[in-house]
């Protein structure tokens, strides 16, 4: 098994109001096909008190079926105490992505990495 820890990654990916797909920095969702346990870690030291994201993780139960939530996480406020944000480990392959969208606040820029266990 290879590890990678930034299969997707971006230094700073602005996070607005629309839902945007991680991996493609597009608000069209994605459907990734690599098949591994996959993470993902967002740098949240930029965040205020008055602002709040959402970021989900989307999968297919089969390869034919329609990509749904899996899990779905909010971060609410300053995040100084723990900054770093880290997904539990999911595996993944049928069709996934994650994504990240501004519920409350000024949209800021994040580093995130989308890390796999292939």
């Amino acid at each position: 098994m290879a590890i990678d820890i930034a299969l997707y990654s971006f230094d700073a990916q602005t996070i607005g109001t629309t839902e945007t797909d991680l991996t493609s920095n597009t608000t069209t969702l994605q459907s990734r096909t690599a098949v591994g346990f996959f993470t993902l870690c967002i740098d949240c030291n930029n965040m205020t008190a008055t602002e709040r994201y959402r970021f989900r993780i989307y999968e297919k139960a089969t390869a034919s079926s329609t990509q749904r939530v899996i899990q779905e996480i909010e971060l609410i406020g300053t995040q100084t105490t723990e900054p770093i944000y880290t997904t539990p480990g999911l595996p993944m392959g049928a069709g996934w992505t994650f994504t990240g969208q501004l519920l409350q606040g000024t949209a800021r820029a994040f580093s995130w990495s989308v890390r796999a266990v292939t």
